[in-house]
């Protein structure tokens, strides 16, 4: 702490006597107490966090703390019995006190604010701690744990949205195919779609509806991970898979009228079918996790369970309290190669993400093996 004094000229004189201004530390404030030959008050001011950088300055009895709002701020009443503040032919003696900076918590790195701008690595180790705060501190003041889950799943939602191209919708609800022999998915709590050529087949206040054939990928959001939450998650993945080899798309060709000659100039828009079985992309993100302790425990763990039931596929996975992230090898004897890594979890799920979604082929679905319609369509 470093303390500095002056004089100034009599004409900035409010009050007659000379004041001394000493700054404590007091709940979590920076309280300034004014003593004088008449009168002694104490006043915490909220806008003076302890440890942030301060400067205060007094003429008289009138204290200015760093600059407006508290511009003028009277610090002391007059003294009791005086009509109107009395005028000093004296110097005043103005007095301030600063303190230096002290850490952030958690011992980060402080970032101050200049023209320089933080890299990527940066940006994104600020956004996991945010993820992080907003889990442990803003979701875990809901007394309910359903809530508490529909909140993690609706933070990852609004994260993605800020990440993705537009014409990624994100949303949650079901999952079906046009073969009613197939189940319905389970309900999905993050669903990637096309919103570019194709639209959920039905929109409804709590969750929509998704044809499979506009689905480029699903997140099962865990607010904390365990074993047992692991076959549950791979027998919905195993069952998205199945629906996923039912797709049917439609192209649009120009195609001579019916009954016409091959090289007619009547010519009309066709439909051709076209059937795909490229299943959506699946992933698993956990705020925390319970059961593991190192990060080869969890890659194992999730080995062997994809070895037992190889007819689920997990593209990635995170635990961003841990800063793990995993992802499966396509194609591999045995099934659950996977590979781990315990550094920039959030970074590299965004990179993954956003190539897999992009790279994943998307055509108009076949709206007719929905809808059901007979009779002619042109």
């Amino acid at each position: 702490m470093t303390s500095k004094s002056f004089n100034a000229s009599s004409k900035l004189m409010s009050f007659s006597v000379t004041s001394e201004l000493q700054q404590r530390q007091h709940d979590g404030l920076v309280v300034w107490n004014c003593h004088s030959a008449d009168t002694t008050c104490s006043e915490p001011f909220p806008e003076a966090r302890a440890g942030a950088h301060h400067t205060a300055v007094t003429l008289g009895l009138q204290t200015r703390l760093g600059s407006p709002p508290n511009k003028g701020r009277e610090l002391c009443p007059p003294p009791p019995g005086h009509q109107e503040p009395l005028v000093s032919r004296r110097p005043a003696r103005l007095e301030w006190t600063t303190t230096k900076p002290t850490s952030p918590p958690n011992g980060s790195p402080r970032m101050p604010r200049d023209k320089r701008t933080p890299g990527i690595q940066q940006y994104y180790d600020a956004l996991t701690d945010v993820f992080r705060l907003e889990s442990r501190v803003l979701t875990g003041v809901l007394p309910h744990y359903g809530e508490r889950g529909r909140n993690d799943e609706d933070r990852l939602k609004g994260f993605l949205t800020r990440v993705v191209p537009q014409r990624f919708g994100i949303g949650t609800g079901f999952i079906v195919c046009s073969d009613k022999r197939q189940p319905v998915s389970s309900q999905t709590d993050v669903v990637i779609f096309d919103q570019l050529y194709n639209s959920p087949l039905y929109k409804e206040l709590a969750s929509d509806v998704y044809p499979v054939e506009i689905v480029y990928a699903t997140v099962e959001v865990k607010g904390v991970l365990r074993k047992g939450d692991w076959n549950s998650t791979l027998e919905d993945i195993a069952k998205l898979r199945s629906l996923g080899r039912q797709k049917v798309y439609t192209e649009y060709v120009a195609v001579p009228k019916a009954g016409t000659p091959e090289h007619s100039r009547k010519i009309v828009v066709g439909r051709k079918h076209r059937r795909d079985k490229l299943p959506p992309r699946s992933y698993v993100f956990a705020y925390a996790k319970k059961g593991w302790r190192t990060l080869a425990d969890f890659r194992d763990t999730l080995g062997e369970l994809l070895e037992e039931n190889k007819r689920a596929h997990i593209h990635r996975a995170v635990v961003l309290d841990e800063d793990w992230f995993l992802t499966q090898k396509a194609y591999t004897d045995p099934v659950g190669v996977v590979h781990a890594y315990d550094d920039n979890c959030l970074l590299r799920f965004t990179n993954h993400l956003l190539n897999d979604i992009q790279s994943f082929p998307m055509g108009t679905m076949s709206i007719d093996v929905y809808h059901e319609i007979s009779g002619p369509q042109d």
